[in-house]
């Protein structure tokens, strides 16, 4: 290798990682996806078999990978990158393999960001539509190996046998040589494209439109911005199928400008050729059709192809026509237009004052409370027209979504079925609810949304009624593995959900529990509460609106959970469920909630007075930035509080256990006070020494921030 192969300049290339982690979150946040490999090896760790998937730029994700949950200290994992959008060019130098001459006898020159592995080879980044993973690219001994779709290699910090990845090219990351393209192979994908030939078709159009305002990323220099760029650029092209000029159009009307800083006319036209030259993605893969199987309807406009007057342009023949017209993604109104409206538009809630049309509601609560029951009480009302305690509602196709299966489901439906008739003393019309025993992935790019868009289509054919609800119990079974805590993941979650809305125009719940401290809400990252309509919480014999967005919040129902039979099985024995049975709050009844006073932890209120006792009788005069304070040793104040706690101990413990306790106690409340300034402390004489700001609190505000 020559002096030239390589930068000479490089001795302060290479970052200097405090450890792995730090390599793992300074490689994230360059745009590359990460996941943990086994320490000084190069395969992923058990737990990561779905590694494809898992790998993230999510800083919270990664620290979480690369830290021990119960003592804090960091794993020596190594780092894996993904190279799913990327390719990778492998030069192998191993056992006489020579992949660094291959390189050079492509007419390849390192200019792109380039990494060093511990054997001497090299990994070459460059920006490109997906292709796959391949050894010997040029034949057996080459030694020049490509990373593409589903792929890895090890990041920069990554260590093997006490050698490290280096950067040796810190640059850019350019596309991928026109020398290469050629040679590279497609990816294994499953071919879902519709299109042989670029087709600017007005829904395709549209979708670029809606994409490039909505979801495109932006491109920014020193962050991957070459890549961002081609990976936009090969959606246009490659995914929807758009011609190179509307894609370039499109590109300069719609997104360029939000680029840091925006790309010339030029070079976003090479970008855009070069994607649409050696992007592999099938042409039209992005589709309407190829994703979902139809045109959404409410996407389709009608207009009239004529001019209004008797004479036609050429080629104008006057009839009706459709087309798709992407939706703008600001719309201006006027003050009075929008007042007028309030009262001209005609609202359909899905139940009257509790639930709106097309809204996002979660309903929690802790296990065994009765979630499902009342959901199902509602959806059967829903489903049937019928009021529900009193409440309109508005009658549609309802889907219950059971993600956790089994056939309890089934009997608490059959219960459900025996209670109505009982109380209307007549049979049951066929409500338009429908079941769904099927754990569902929602959060995932690759999981159940289509499907579950299709079984709604047809369900809404069969019946000849509109999907107004989706119910999904629960939220955790519709993570696919997913984190709840996890902005990333109940992000994905809530777009998820957000997508079915608009493709369906149904309300949208999910059923979720509450976390460990039941005060504190239903469980996961604060996201979904944040984007949530209607929060309502289960609790026992009593569910009650906790956040309404647009609607009155002020409700709240009592209701027991009653045994049912439900007949005989099949092997002779009585089959049983549950139903609900809606009673009404009195206050000071059972379902009003009660406020309990929380008794002081021990010590809480001896802290402050053994504090004010020990100034009194043990203080001392110490300098502290040049004035004297009043301040007590750490042994006097600690003694005090000692003797004052000692006194309301239990009788017969141990001393050891005792004074244990003591401490921890006395240690607890100091530092507290001192993390909030309420008493300051200072190494004086060989011993810690505390005093009070001179503009001191209240022993009583002492006790208080104590609480």
């Amino acid at each position: 290798m020559t002096d030239t192969l390589l930068p000479t300049d490089n001795k302060n290339v290479n970052p200097r990682f405090e450890g792995k982690l730090d390599a793992a979150l300074a490689w994230a946040a360059r745009g590359f996806r990460v996941f943990p490999l086994r320490e000084n090896g190069k395969h992923p760790l058990p737990k990561m078999k779905n590694w494809q998937h898992l790998a993230t730029d999510d800083p919270d994700k990664i620290r979480e990978w690369w830290k021990c949950p119960v003592t804090g200290s960091e794993f020596d994992y190594n780092i894996g990158v993904c190279t799913t959008n990327l390719v990778v060019l492998d030069l192998d130098t191993k056992d006489g393999k020579k992949g660094v001459e291959s390189f050079k006898g492509l007419g390849l020159a390192f200019t792109s960001l380039t990494v060093k592995t511990p054997s001497g080879g090299f990994h070459v980044y460059y920006c490109g539509q997906n292709v796959g993973n391949k050894v010997d690219l040029l034949g057996p001994g080459s030694g020049l190996d490509v990373r593409g779709f589903h792929g890895y290699v090890l990041a920069p910090g990554s260590t093997i046998d006490g050698v490290a990845y280096e950067i040796v090219k810190d640059s850019e990351i350019e596309l991928v040589p026109e020398e290469v393209s050629p040679l590279l192979p497609p990816p294994r994908v499953r071919q879902v494209g519709t299109l042989e030939t670029p087709d600017d078709s007005d829904d395709a159009v549209a979708l670029g439109t809606h994409y490039l305002l909505n979801n495109a990323p932006i491109a920014i220099e020193g962050q991957g911005g070459n890549a961002t760029t081609y990976g936009v650029c090969a959606h246009l092209t490659r995914d929807l199928g758009l011609s190179e000029d509307t894609a370039l159009y499109l590109l300069l009307e719609h997104w360029n400008e939000r680029c840091e800083p925006p790309w010339s006319g030029e070079e976003l036209q090479a970008l855009v050729e070069h994607s649409a030259q050696y992007g592999t993605s099938p042409m039209g893969c992005g589709t309407f059709e190829a994703m979902f199987g139809e045109i959404n309807p409410k996407d389709v406009v009608t207009y009239d192809d004529g001019d209004g007057s008797s004479e036609n342009d050429e080629g104008d023949t006057g009839e009706t026509k459709s087309k798709i017209i992407p939706s703008p993604k600001m719309a201006l109104e006027w003050f009075n237009a929008a007042a007028d409206a309030a009262l001209n538009t005609v609202h359909h809630p899905l139940v009257e004052g509790l639930l709106d049309e097309g809204g996002l509601s979660v309903v929690y609560g802790p296990s065994n409370v009765g979630k499902s029951f009342i959901l199902l009480d509602l959806a059967f009302h829903v489903a049937s027209g019928f009021p529900w305690n009193g409440k309109r509602t508005t009658q549609g196709f309802v889907l219950y979504v059971a993600a956790e299966g089994g056939v309890r489901i089934q009997q608490r439906l059959a219960a459900l079925r025996k209670h109505l008739q009982e109380r209307q003393g007549a049979e049951v019309l066929e409500p338009s609810l429908a079941l769904v025993r099927y754990p569902v992935d929602l959060r995932s790019s690759t999981g159940d949304i289509k499907e579950l868009l299709r079984i709604i289509r047809e369900a809404e054919s069969q019946k000849g009624k509109k999907c107004n609800w989706i119910i999904i119990d629960t939220l955790s079974r519709a993570m696919g593995g997913g984190d709840e805590n996890s902005s990333v993941d109940m992000g994905a979650l809530v777009s998820a959900a957000g997508t079915i809305q608009k493709r369906t125009g149904a309300h949208f719940t999910f059923i979720h529990h509450s976390g460990k401290d039941v005060a504190k809400g239903a469980r996961g990252h604060s996201l979904l509460r944040a984007a949530t309509d209607t929060e309502i919480e289960i609790a026992r014999s009593r569910m009650e609106v906790t956040k309404q967005r647009d609607m009155d919040g002020d409700f709240k129902i009592g209701f027991q959970i009653r045994d049912i039979d439900i007949g005989f099985g099949k092997d002779g024995t009585v089959a049983k469920s549950a139903v609900v049975h809606w009673t009404p709050i009195v206050e000071g009844s059972r379902h009003e909630k009660k406020v309990v006073a929380r008794k002081p932890p021990p010590g809480l209120t001896t802290f402050p007075e053994s504090l004010d006792e020990a100034l009194e009788s043990g203080s001392i005069e110490i300098e502290v930035d040049g004035c004297p304070v009043t301040a007590v040793p750490d042994s006097a104040f600690r003694e005090r509080y000692r003797r004052r706690l000692a006194e309301t101990a239990h009788t017969g413990e141990a001393t050891d256990k005792l004074e244990k306790r003591l401490s921890t106690y006395f240690t607890r409340h100091a530092k507290r006070a001192i993390d909030e300034k309420h008493l300051m402390a200072k190494e004086h004489g060989g011993e810690r020494h505390f005093w009070r700001p001179s503009n001191r609190p209240t022993r009583e505000a002492v006790q208080g921030l104590l609480h």
